[in-house]
């Protein structure tokens, strides 16, 4: 009697899943995950070589599309200002030429996955990134904003803007450039004066840049001057 009832139970499971598992219906799962793919990594290119992860919870509602999926035309009618992750809920628009016969709105989970760069250890802000303190890792970066950073050759020798815990993904905008001289650094100030060139030795008081200005305070006067960086180690008074 148990087999008998445990027989109808597997063969009544059956019947269901052939309800929804056919070539036909894994077809128009496999178009509609193609459109979703295609548009997600144009509109963020960065992810063209990411694992974009997509499961739908009403792909039914596409069944009245079955054995159409070459002739008729589906349209990804998400909005450009929201981003593809997590659970959303994507229109989909399916045509005939140029007749609309239906939206779908498909809900869809969304989970992107790719190889990005991350903080091997601990960096406080202000350190430099270097092949010590960093590493590439798999991580998922469906909510993450859409710059992390994916070679680790643009970095290296930047200066941390934040500070980053072990295991973080490293973004585009937490990388800086390193100052060419360094809050506190002695260096020479020089000014021209009726044809002669003064020099001085100066302390920063701020970081500075090639070609940037800085304040430094000349050492024996004390009196503190606005200066254009000219090299890590030499500034011209303004």
């Amino acid at each position: 009697m148990a087999i008998k009832r445990t027989y109808r139970v597997f063969a009544l499971t059956a019947i269901v899943l052939s309800l929804f598992i056919s070539p036909v219906f894994s077809k128009t799962a496999d178009k509609v995950q193609d459109i979703l793919r295609r548009e997600i990594v144009k509109r963020t290119p960065s992810y063209e070589k990411a694992k974009i992860d997509l499961s739908f919870r009403n792909l039914s509602d596409m069944a009245a599309f079955d054995g159409k999926e070459d002739v008729l035309k589906f349209k990804v009618s998400y909005p450009e200002n929201m981003r593809f992750a997590g659970d959303i809920v994507v229109p989909i628009d399916v045509y005939s030429g140029s007749d609309l016969l239906r939206r779908v709105n498909l809900r869809t989970t969304v989970k992107i996955f790719s190889r990005v760069l991350t903080a091997s250890q601990k960096i406080k802000k202000g350190d430099l990134f270097s092949s010590a303190n960093i590493e590439v890792a798999d991580k998922e970066i469906s909510y993450l904003p859409s710059d992390p950073v994916f070679n680790e050759k643009t970095v290296i020798g930047k200066q941390s803007a934040t500070y980053l815990p072990k295991g973080a993904v490293i973004l585009g905008w937490m990388a800086k450039d390193a100052p060419s001289i360094k809050n506190g650094s002695t260096v020479d100030l020089i000014k021209m004066l009726n044809g002669i060139l003064v020099k001085v030795k100066a302390l920063a008081v701020e970081d500075g840049y090639i070609n940037g200005t800085i304040r430094v305070k000349n050492i024996d006067s004390k009196k503190v001057v606005e200066a254009r960086v000219l090299s890590s180690r030499e500034v011209e008074a303004i």
